[in-house]
């Protein structure tokens, strides 16, 4: 049985109970679902009962939230229960204490999702997750890091498809949908969406290092060190999750360059 935690602060917990097939849901996918939620033991409401599933779409309609990211975690066929609690359970309902949620995945529509992305020009996409990293830096300096987080990871997949078309080919090879299609002009957007990517990444990486979790952190270091090697706030962020899982060697390594690049930033 696979158990894991959702969330760097343990807020949903997820078991699996029947693994599923394919594809997990994407940014804004419509996701089918039955589900039956209980607390101490007690069924409070449940869709089995109707027969009728519940549809709602990612990102675009409120739902409970630790529902939204059992979800998200999730791919077709699989029955999957989560373990809600703290801001991710139902005060809104007055319901303070944790409660079980018990999701089977009937289906997710892919397309209705991609829809929003596709809509776009190139140019439109990244204008779109640069309002969600900036918005994201907003929740960041009011230290709400989980929203800061969503919205860094929204404009993660923003970024993605930026280069991609309805059937997920890449578009570098084709004449954007604006401008004049020149070589340079694609260049050019290619090193925006790099730019905005290693922020992303770098501001991740931080939000997860103010939640303790230092695996996230290495692991959106990582990303950022793929698109540039030499980024000293990323290995400043990895050297200092290496120390704290006891890899004094490594951390000593990418403090030290981090040092190097970037001698006049006291905190490396």
């Amino acid at each position: 049985m696979v158990v894991e935690s959702l969330t760097p602060d343990a807020g949903v917990v997820k078991r699996v109970e029947v693994p599923g097939e394919g594809e997990k849901p994407s940014a804004h996918a419509r996701v089918y679902i039955h589900y039956t939620l209980r607390s101490g033991g007690k069924v409070l409401e449940s869709s089995r009962g109707s027969n009728e599933e519940i549809s709602f779409r990612l990102g675009r309609e409120k739902v409970v939230p630790g529902l939204e990211i059992l979800v998200r975690s999730m791919s077709p066929g699989e029955v999957a229960v989560g373990t809600l609690s703290g801001d991710y359970t139902l005060k809104s309902r007055g319901i303070k204490q944790p409660v079980d949620i018990e999701v089977r995945l009937i289906r997710v529509d892919q397309e209705e999702g991609k829809k929003d992305y596709l809509r776009m020009t190139p140019h439109e996409r990244l204008e779109a997750a640069t309002k969600y990293k900036e918005n994201g830096n907003k929740y960041f300096k009011e230290a709400k890091f989980k929203k800061a987080m969503t919205d860094y990871l929204r404009a993660q997949e923003y970024l993605y498809y930026v280069f991609v078309d309805e059937k997920g080919r890449d578009t570098r090879t084709a004449a954007p949908q604006n401008g004049d299609g020149s070589t340079s002009e694609v260049q050019a957007l290619e090193e925006m969406v790099k730019m905005v990517k290693i922020s992303t990444f770098n501001n991740l990486a931080l939000c997860y290092a103010k939640e303790g979790s230092n695996k996230k952190v290495i692991k959106y270091a990582n990303e950022v060190l793929s698109l540039d090697p030499r980024n000293a706030k990323a290995l400043y962020h990895r050297g200092m999750a290496r120390s704290n899982f006891g890899e004094m060697e490594e951390a000593k390594l990418d403090l030290q360059q981090a040092q190097k690049l970037n001698p006049e930033d006291l905190r490396v």
